[in-house]
């Protein structure tokens, strides 16, 4: 007998997008992702004026990639 690699072993493609836009980034990463200076990204996100941050610890704030791709694609609209 014979070992054969099945097609269904691997998770489908739709599976590695949906991981990347659920990865968490910091404040600098997504002030960057978004082409804003860290300090100007932290002012809205006081305001409320970014998408809601995930809280990752008492001081550390996320941001899902998905939410940001979305806030990028409505400002530029």
């Amino acid at each position: 007998m014979s070992y054969q690699a099945h097609a269904s072993a691997s998770p489908p493609a739709d599976a590695h997008s949906q991981i990347a836009m659920s990865r968490v980034v910091g404040s600098a990463e997504a002030a960057a992702f978004c082409n804003y200076s860290l300090a100007h990204w932290l002012r809205l996100t006081r305001e409320g004026k970014v998408p809601t941050p995930v809280r990752l610890g008492a001081r550390k704030l996320g941001w899902r990639i998905g939410s940001l791709v979305d806030f990028v694609n409505e400002r530029a609209a």
